[in-house]
């Protein structure tokens, strides 16, 4: 019962009051002051923010008394409250992150980040944004835990009618994994690339990722948001895969 209080925040001094309460009848604030270890001068304190929380009930008179409500209807009450306020909060963020998203037609068109970490992010988040086409030059091909997050991003993108098509150089060891994107619904084509990463999002947004496991960040990758270069991109895209094998 402690553990759970304060995981739902109530504070050393309110637990022992609530338990203690539990463990009595209706009792006065001199009373429970004793039997709890609560300093008196903090009892009455004490005793509002727990009638506030809905944990504690007060009986009128001289002198006042207190008495616990039953922990199943209390800290269910609570923990509804509980999940109101991050409702809320959630809103909140929510709201900020659209307000954010908002920049993104103000910002410059070319920017780079490095890291392999926040490169995956990266693929996530513009999978998603996918309406028409996600084009893309694969390498090695993800991690087990990669691989689960872009299969689940994938799956919706392909149920929305996104055509996705991939390039990837083949070897013994990705081309079981190769074999399961194309399950999905990706078309996948062989072709001996290596350094680099695409991704083309409907003409408008590419990801351009240069590999070098030489630098600390392993590696670079340039957002460019320029439906000028984007077509660029697409027309070497699409070179590379009519030269690119079919895969069986």
């Amino acid at each position: 019962m402690e553990s759970l209080l304060k995981e739902i925040g109530i504070n050393q001094y309110e637990i022992k009051a609530y338990l203690a309460l539990l463990k009595s009848e209706p009792i006065t604030a001199y009373k429970l002051s004793k039997f709890c270890g609560v300093p008196f001068g903090r009892i009455y304190d004490i005793m509002e923010r727990l009638s506030l929380k809905g944990l504690v009930e007060l009986e009128p008179g001289k002198p006042m008394k207190f008495k616990a409500v039953k922990p199943d209807i209390a800290i269910a009450a609570l923990l509804r409250k509980k999940e109101k306020e991050w409702e809320k909060a959630k809103e909140g963020v929510n709201d900020i992150i659209k307000k954010l998203g908002k920049k993104e037609s103000i910002e410059d068109p070319i920017s780079i980040i490095k890291g392999k970490e926040i490169y995956y992010w990266n693929i996530l988040d513009i999978i998603g944004k996918a309406k028409k086409e996600n084009l893309s030059i694969a390498g090695c091909l993800s991690g087990e835990k990669e691989t689960k997050g872009l299969v689940e991003a994938t799956k919706k993108s392909i149920k929305k009618g996104v055509v996705h098509k991939m390039i990837v150089p083949l070897s013994d060891t990705n081309e079981k994994q190769a074999k399961e994107i194309m399950d999905l619904g990706v078309e996948v084509k062989d072709y001996p690339i290596s350094g680099l990463r695409v991704n083309l999002i409907d003409e408008k947004l590419c990801l351009l990722t240069l590999v070098d496991e030489s630098l600390p960040y392993n590696r670079a990758t340039i957002t460019i948001k320029s439906p000028v270069f984007c077509k660029g991109i697409k027309k070497m895209f699409n070179s590379l895969w009519e030269k690119a094998k079919t895969i069986k």
